[in-house]
């Protein structure tokens, strides 16, 4: 369905306008992770391929930019007169290849209790502006190419924009008055002459082919969004391939790893370097159980190279 003006809009702001507290659950979960050698993830890089995208109508705004692989800037006004839920799983991604990248969990700054630091959802209250920073496994096969959010029956295809003109897009944004009760004559007045993506509703072909990148099971497993591979030493040089360690432990809500266990490995020693390596050096994205960020218990297989 393309958008006209007056049908059912990325703002660069980032007001604070929380409605909801964070959604954080004692549940402990067990999971299973497995890392090979040269599967390790570098520190986030920039995306190639479209990076900038945007949806508007007289209904909602919402503007998306890709700043590396491992975040998303997620900007949303709520002209409409009801709540919108913004849930972080809900921000798919595709690369030219037809792969999905979805967010994990929303990032909240500036934060003074650790255990707050992620949510997975929040509520936009009507006649309300809020950026929000969506962090997820974003690293791509192929150049980006697609963007899409779903909130309730409604999913929106967000339309490809070039940096020029997300930019002019964004200037425009900043003339709309909000507190409008005609959010199309105030789209008109900041300069907008015609709506920007697709919407799609539940129950059509169109929102039936797009569900399948939406689906989630009821837990998600913690991400890994950097996992350097460790260098084993030249005095183990005799150990056959694959070198291989097992390691449980707790990853917290706020992403934190504690509570390490050696489970497996072909020596003391090595062992202990994988787990220095993982504490030290690796980060991951919390758990999510049921709609909630949680605490989860990790089994890792860390392979050396050599």
């Amino acid at each position: 369905m393309m958008l006209q003006l007056g049908q059912e809009l990325h703002a660069r702001y980032n007001l604070a306008d929380m409605l909801v507290k964070s959604l954080c659950s004692p549940l402990l979960i067990a999971l299973l992770a497995v890392v090979c050698a040269g599967d390790s993830l570098a520190q986030p890089k920039k995306i190639s391929g479209t990076r900038q995208y945007m949806y508007l109508s007289d209904q909602r705004i919402l503007t998306l930019e890709i700043v590396n692989s491992e975040k998303i800037i997620l900007n949303y006004i709520n002209l409409g007169q009801a709540y919108d839920l913004v849930e972080a799983t809900m921000v798919v991604l595709l690369d030219e290849f037809g792969a999905s990248y979805r967010g994990q969990v929303i990032a909240i700054e500036p934060v003074t209790d650790p255990a707050e630091r992620y949510r997975v959802s929040e509520l936009l209250s009507p006649k309300k502006f809020k950026g929000f920073t969506i962090l997820g496994n974003f690293r791509m096969e192929a150049p980006a190419k697609s963007a899409y959010f779903k909130t309730g029956g409604r999913v929106i295809e967000l339309e490809p924009l070039t940096a020029e003109d997300f930019e002019k897009a964004a200037e425009m944004v900043g003339g709309i008055e909000l507190t409008t009760d005609d959010p199309k004559y105030a789209l008109q007045r900041a300069g907008f002459r015609r709506g920007y993506g697709k919407i799609f509703f539940a129950g059509s072909a169109e929102a039936n082919d797009l569900e399948k990148w939406f689906e989630q099971a009821d837990v998600l497993a913690p991400i890994p969004v950097y996992r350097p591979a460790p260098k084993l030493p030249a005095k183990f040089a005799d150990l056959p391939d694959p070198v291989v360690v097992e390691l449980k432990l707790l990853v917290s809500k706020s992403g934190g790893l504690y509570q390490f266990q050696v489970t497996k490995s072909p020596n003391p020693a090595v062992g202990e370097l994988a787990m220095e390596t993982v504490k030290n050096s690796w980060r991951f994205l919390p758990a999510i159980s049921k709609g909630q960020v949680s605490d989860a218990s990790l089994t890792l297989r860390v392979t050396f190279e050599r």
